[in-house]
């Protein structure tokens, strides 16, 4: 699993982007994530997005050095009538911080 705020990017450089605009922008935090993500930089994976992963969750594709490249699922769930909903699963990729992966039975146990 991941932690609940967690950048997960296109390249490892992205991802030591939008750290460090994190830390050191103007922008709101929402114009943050937008700007990210209308550039097709990164991804912001809240609370909201880690309750929703299938399984297998977070499967590791490479490593290198602090960094690794993951892949992941996420359901979305859209009422459109009662008792009927519309339902898009999304698998997302990208490069994140290893400290940013969380043992799935940590997150099950502490939830």
């Amino acid at each position: 699993m991941l932690w609940d705020g967690t950048w997960v990017c296109s390249t490892p450089e992205a991802y030591d982007q939008a750290i460090d605009l994190e830390r050191n922008t103007d922008k709101s935090f929402r114009e943050l994530k937008k700007d990210l993500l209308d550039r097709k930089l990164c991804i912001y994976i809240d609370g909201g997005d880690v309750a929703d992963m299938m399984a297998p969750y977070v499967i590791v594709v490479e490593e290198q050095a602090n960094m690794i490249k993951v892949k992941f699922m996420i359901e979305f769930y859209k009422k459109f009538e009662f008792l009927h909903r519309r339902i898009s699963r999304v698998t997302f990729g990208g490069w994140t911080n290893k400290d940013r992966l969380r043992d799935y039975y940590d997150w099950l146990n502490n939830s």
